[in-house]
């Protein structure tokens, strides 16, 4: 078959004729053969004649379609492609590599990667990191007016010696910039939404509600409840009885997506053990002495859409934990004497003010149910750690009762310092009813201090200046002047933690407390 192949070919008689060398390659049965014709002159005669020579390169051939489709395929890669022998040699790079480096391959095929360094072509080399450290390497390349990510992999020989290094870049300069483009995307949202928060803040300082938040403690909850008023997370708020738990609850349903839902409340220490289970679950007609006869739905069913308020958690019956801790995993339970389960779509809000981490060491709450409902703790401060919400509480009970019973009460600055000191352990809803009774009850329309129940008028007069007020050993009066007025300043806005109310008890403007409270290093909140 080779033979009657190598006769078919016309060029040998035109290379016989004309006494010329041929070379062909020819395939015979999937076999690549290098032909060559070499003319002679053969016997007495000089007849002209040739000698034919055949040579199988189909393995060459089979390398050579390799290594082009090897090339095709670096080619066809968006990242950039290096390669360099065991020494650092360069033996290829593809297409991309010159889209982002700029390097061309006559300029760096042959080249060992120093010398290309040493040019600067580029500021630094993976190549030469992963010949020195025999390890992976990854660098961050400058080239240009781009930023570029290097990664060098070293492949070894059997002998465990470096064959081959090969450096994978990616330009990132569109990826910095889309990161950059995001971040202040970032920014814009957070500043939008600190405004959004401090209007929402604003509307409920100025509004008609009684949720008060002037003081940075009141705040943080504030953004931290509209937060977590975007998300359907089960959320835990604890707090002092009278700090208004039920009202942050409100806050988080009315700026939620189930605002338009029902927000179902029970009271778990206000319905006695025996009814707590068919007012949560509901019954089924018939299911125990004296149930209606068309059955009952549950809080928990009628909250479906919306929001479960749960106050007062920590005296939930500890049999009832476990019905619970069903509806919050799994958002299906069983009514009093029911078969059938329902599925309900609900948001849980949990409230109290007992220690239920103690409730459980004690072994009176489950471990697992307090885990469920503490997803997002919500703590809010009692009324004495957060004295910057005092004077605008005062205010609002103030109008609020001046408008129910139809007087003009007010209350004088010494009667304000009394109120000030006094801690309120019953707090928003101890100040509320304090209002009150003081509005009715004060004879004239100027609340003064010994108007003041006597509890909180038997207080020390923070008016009266009882701190000492010392001065470190013998200075100069400068000194000693900087250091008395530091003193007051300090002294009198701990007492008031309120620049308005510390500037009357002074007897100077509020920004001139602001400015020596700066000049003094305290943190206003």
């Amino acid at each position: 078959m080779l033979l009657e192949t190598i006769k078919g070919i016309d060029e040998i008689g035109d290379a016989l004729a004309g006494g010329n060398i041929l070379v062909k390659e020819i395939l015979v049965k999937e076999t690549h053969y290098l032909v060559k014709f070499d003319p002679v002159i053969l016997g007495k005669r000089k007849n002209l004649g040739g000698v034919v020579v055949c040579q199988d390169i189909s393995a060459q051939k089979k390398m050579e379609e390799a290594y082009k489709e090897l090339a095709a395929v670096l080619d066809t890669s968006s990242d950039s492609m290096y390669i360099t022998d065991g020494q650092g040699k360069t033996l290829r790079i593809n297409a991309a590599c010159n889209r982002t480096t700029g390097l061309k391959k006559d300029d760096v095929v042959g080249l060992n990667v120093k010398d290309i360094v040493a040019k600067g072509l580029f500021n630094k080399s993976s190549t030469l990191e992963v010949l020195k450290t025999k390890s992976k390497v990854t660098i961050l390349q400058n080239v240009t007016d781009r930023v570029v990510i290097v990664t060098g992999t070293p492949l070894f020989d059997e002998q465990g010696n470096i064959w081959r290094v090969v450096s994978r870049a990616r330009d990132i300069t569109e990826l910095n910039r889309w990161k950059n483009q995001t971040e202040e995307e970032r920014r814009l949202k957070d500043q939008y939404y600190s405004e959004l928060v401090e209007m929402r803040v604003s509307q409920m300082t100025q509004g008609e509600g009684d949720f008060i938040a002037s003081s940075a403690e009141m705040q943080q909850v504030v953004e931290l409840a509209m937060r977590v008023a975007r998300t359907d997370s089960t959320v835990l708020v604890r707090g002092e009885s009278g700090v208004g738990k039920e009202v942050v609850t409100k806050f988080i349903h009315r700026n939620s997506t189930r605002k338009k839902s029902a927000l179902m409340k029970i009271n778990c220490a206000a319905i006695p053990e025996n009814l707590l289970e068919s007012e949560l679950f509901g019954y089924e007609p018939g299911a125990f002495t004296g149930a209606m006869k068309k059955g009952k739905i549950g809080l928990i069913e009628l909250a479906n859409q919306g929001t479960l308020f749960l106050d007062e958690i920590g005296e939930m019956p500890f049999a009832l934990q476990a019905k619970l801790l069903q509806v919050i995993q799994e958002r299906t339970f069983y009514r009093v004497g029911g078969t059938k389960p329902i599925e309900v779509d609900i948001r849980i809000i949990a409230a109290t003010n007992r220690d239920l981490v103690k409730l459980v060491e004690d072994k009176k709450f489950r471990e697992d149910l307090f885990y469920r409902l503490n997803v997002i703790p919500i703590t809010i401060p009692p009324l004495r750690e957060r004295k910057g919400d005092i004077v605008p509480l005062l205010g609002r009970f103030l109008d609020k009762f001046n408008k129910k019973h139809q007087m003009d009460k007010k209350i004088s600055n010494d009667a304000f310092s009394y109120l000030l000191r006094y801690r309120w352990p019953g707090n928003i809803r101890e100040l509320e009813n304090m209002v009150e009774q003081l509005v009715v009850i004060t004879p004239v329309d100027l609340i003064e201090p010994q108007h003041l129940p006597g509890y909180i008028h038997h207080l020390p007069n923070p008016l009266d200046k009882q701190d000492k007020v010392t001065v470190p050993g013998v200075v100069s009066l400068p000194e000693a002047m900087e250091e008395v007025e530091k003193q007051l300043f300090l002294s009198a806005y701990e007492n008031c933690k309120n620049t308005y109310q510390t500037a009357k008890i002074l007897g100077v403007s509020q920004p001139t407390v602001v400015r020596k409270l700066k000049k003094y290093k305290q943190n206003l909140g």
